[in-house]
């Protein structure tokens, strides 16, 4: 299901279901609803890929190619800044 999310209300939507049937999830959980978050972020602006390693992240836009420091959140960020 985390696969084929194409919204932001999908993220939500199973969050709540989990909580629902789970109780609350363990915070390592947060690091797949974030890794969503870029995914469904990253299709909306056609990002063909992300690459993020010792902090330093890659975002290859279709003619470009920006370079920043962080985590998920410096990612999810960016993508928010740069929608199209």
């Amino acid at each position: 299901r985390f696969l084929a999310m194409e919204a932001l209300e999908e993220i939500e939507a199973i969050k709540e279901e989990l909580i629902d049937r789970f109780g609350q999830y363990p915070s390592i959980m947060e690091n797949l609803f974030k890794i969503a978050k870029i995914r469904v972020l990253a299709r909306k602006n056609r990002i063909y890929k992300i690459v993020l390693k010792q902090n330093q992240i890659s975002i290859f836009y279709p003619k470009t190619k920006k370079e920043l420091s962080g985590g998920l959140d410096q990612i999810i960020k960016e993508l928010e800044i740069t929608r199209v």
